[in-house]
């Protein structure tokens, strides 16, 4: 996603969180700054110091909670978990898309990124 980001829109700030609580405490300080956010539920990261690196459900409920900003596309191959994010969401006025993993990493290339920049040409998400 880095080096999609990086080729297609090099002008954008992007940050990347392998927890749900980074995240969560990152958007505290920033949601008012982001034009896009992009959430997967299974996270996994080996060099989190926390045990708990959380789900995206978790990081959903906390955006549930405030006024939606920006669009969001949620990149799970976990059913349950994009349903259950994509309610909570939906129901707190988010604007939302799924993009489903595949062919290992090539959906980043191709369908999540065509979704990145629809979003930005739409208007609907904007470099802030």
């Amino acid at each position: 996603m880095r080096a999609v980001l990086a080729r297609d829109l090099p002008a954008l700030a992007v940050a990347i969180h392998g927890t749900a609580p980074a995240m969560i405490a990152w958007l505290r300080g920033h949601l008012g700054e982001t034009c896009l956010i992009s959430l997967d539920n299974d996270l996994l990261d080996p060099a989190a110091l926390e045990r708990d690196v959380g789900e995206g459900r978790d990081v959903a409920d906390v955006l549930a909670r405030e006024t939606p900003c920006c669009p969001n596309i949620l990149h799970t191959s976990n059913t349950s978990a994009a349903r259950a994010m994509a309610g909570t969401l939906g129901e707190a006025g988010w604007l939302l898309c799924r993009v489903m993993p595949h062919d290992d990493v090539a959906w980043v290339d191709e369908d999540w990124a065509r979704q990145v920049r629809r979003y930005l040409l739409d208007g609907k998400a904007g470099a802030k």
